[in-house]
């Protein structure tokens, strides 16, 4: 993989349904609908939101990578494993919170956290097609605007692209994070 971003190649070639329903949705703008504004009220990144509250249920399992950052990991399972079935083996197995989602699984969602500013980065990463994510974070260190940047594989070949997350992307997002906000755990 380049380090430099590139345009968006035909979207759907793209073998991660997560990270092509995602991109299909930042080439878009639309109007929320009632409930949806209600969701872009309470951002991914920053301080309140689900980002946040995501990373406040589970903090205890977070890893301090000093000067007030820590990182996340939270892995979803298929609800067959259930929080109680296969808890302890899976959690020590893993090291990382765990989800119990039947249409997430497969999915990790890793946040980046600083104690003064929140959630600074959220990513979900498709373990079903390796190489793949969607992330949002902080443009820059003002800390005002937020950019995206999503890899995936087409043909076997590794891409990386930049986008602007618009509201709608952001709304693909902010549903994952609320159902998986809504899943059992551990």
């Amino acid at each position: 993989m380049s380090g430099r971003p590139e345009d968006f190649p035909e979207i759907p070639q793209i073998e991660s349904s997560i990270v092509r329903d995602f991109l299909l949705a930042s080439e878009q703008e639309i109007v929320p609908k009632e409930d949806e504004w209600d969701l872009l009220r309470y951002p991914l990144v920053g301080k309140s939101g689900f980002g946040e509250s995501l990373f406040k249920k589970f903090e205890r399992d977070a890893t301090d990578h000093t000067h007030g950052y820590m990182l996340l990991i939270i892995k979803t399972f298929p609800s067959a494993l259930g929080p109680l079935r296969f808890r302890t083996s899976l959690q020590s197995h893993e090291g990382n919170a765990l989800i119990f989602n039947d249409s997430l699984a497969g999915v990790d969602v890793q946040l980046l956290h600083h104690e003064e500013r929140g959630v600074v980065s959220f990513t979900l990463v498709d373990n079903n097609d390796p190489g793949s994510y969607a992330r949002i974070m902080y443009a820059d260190r003002s800390y005002r605007t937020i950019k995206g940047t999503a890899g995936f594989t087409v043909d076997g070949q590794a891409h990386e692209c930049d986008f602007i997350p618009t509201s709608s992307a952001q709304l693909v997002l902010l549903n994952i994070a609320r159902l998986l906000s809504e899943s059992p755990s551990t």
